[in-house]
């Protein structure tokens, strides 16, 4: 089954194998796209971190990734639903092989990047069980490839201080910061993410530098809910381009 959700400029498409969740929004607003020329989101999924990265920055173009031909299916039906064939060139394709393509090879030239951004799978291959549904499984453990993949393929992409801005679970904090540092993107900003004040993190959001010096930044955390329950500000903030209530059913295509 199909939907359609507005994110205020663009409509993104999902099924039900292929959607998102507000760590890709939060993950869209953290990497400040509006910085960037170009950008390439690995593993695009639906492609919802690259359709907000373009509806917030104009003179943005972005390349999504993704080794799952039902994703890029719907990648592909948001570029033209939303005249976006300039700007959103989706790529079936292994990230791992994708970094080592020759330049030139669908018009890009590589190592220059701007922005990499990724909502990677958040647990290990063997952590934890599979669904049996090789779709769902792919996007959730590292199946097709491991972080320290995602951050090679990162590196290899990105020109000279371009940015690698990644999502990921509080539990694999030393992972993501070790697997950047050794690939040559610095950890330079780091927020955490939680429910409200006082709970656990839910969720980390990292930025690496390419070639960049040591020095960490950690930033105040993003609280999503106040001790009434409601959402925070800043939550309304982020969300507020989408130009609807948040819970709004979703139109349904068959």
């Amino acid at each position: 089954m199909l939907k359609s959700e507005s994110i205020g400029t663009y409509r993104v498409f999902c099924s039900d194998k292929h959607t998102f969740g507000t760590d890709a929004v939060l993950l869209a607003h953290f990497a400040a796209v509006q910085k960037a020329k170009t950008m390439c989101d690995m593993g695009t999924g639906c492609g919802i971190v690259a359709l907000l990265a373009l509806r917030d920055n104009e003179k943005l173009s972005c390349t999504a990734v993704d080794i799952q031909p039902p994703a890029i299916e719907l990648v592909f039906k948001a570029v033209k639903e939303n005249s976006l064939e300039k700007r959103l060139f989706p790529v079936l394709c292994d990230i791992r092989e994708f970094a080592h393509l020759p330049s030139g090879t669908h018009g890009l030239q590589f190592g220059s990047f701007d922005l990499v951004t990724m909502n990677p799978p958040y647990r290990k291959r063997g952590a934890g069980l599979q669904t049996g549904d090789p779709e769902k499984d792919i996007a959730r453990f590292e199946l097709a490839c491991d972080f320290d993949d995602c951050c090679a393929a990162a590196k290899r992409l990105l020109r000279p201080g371009g940015r690698f801005c990644v999502c990921h679970r509080p539990d694999r904090l030393t992972d993501v910061l070790c697997a950047m540092r050794k690939c040559g993107l610095e950890p330079k900003r780091l927020r955490q993410v939680q429910n409200r004040a006082g709970t656990q993190p839910m969720l980390i959001l990292v930025e690496g530098i390419s070639g960049a010096n040591p020095g960490l930044r950690l930033l105040p955390a993003l609280y999503l809910c106040d001790e009434s329950g409601r959402e925070t500000a800043e939550l309304k903030a982020i969300y507020a381009p989408w130009q609807y209530p948040r819970g709004e059913k979703e139109k349904t295509q068959q």
